[in-house]
């Protein structure tokens, strides 16, 4: 795999997995998660950070560590530990329960 240098970029967002991670992360995406967290450009996650577990917050064997979460409709319980550079944002899901 060809070693990128994202040394040049501002932003990086990070979507490459759902909700249904589960496991290890295997190469080449491995690689590539634990280079962009090395980056030194503003990371965003869309939903939940690749390599975390949306309902526990355990960390798979490489994970992404983004300086801000957008997730949808309300918190997942595994990134209650990151509630503070979490964003929610309102998709128009109704929820009952509260």
């Amino acid at each position: 795999m060809e070693t990128i240098d994202f040394s040049d970029y501002d932003i990086i967002i990070d979507a490459i997995f759902g909700t249904g991670i589960n496991g290890e992360i295997k190469d080449p995406l491995a690689t590539l998660i634990s280079n962009l967290s090395k980056a030194k450009a503003y990371k965003v996650s869309i939903d939940v950070p690749s390599g975390i577990n949306p309902d526990t917050g355990e960390k798979a064997n490489v994970y992404f560590e983004p300086d801000l979460i957008i997730t949808m409709h309300d918190i997942k319980k595994g990134l209650e530990n990151f509630k503070d550079k979490t964003i929610v944002v309102d998709i128009g899901i109704r929820d009952n329960k509260k």
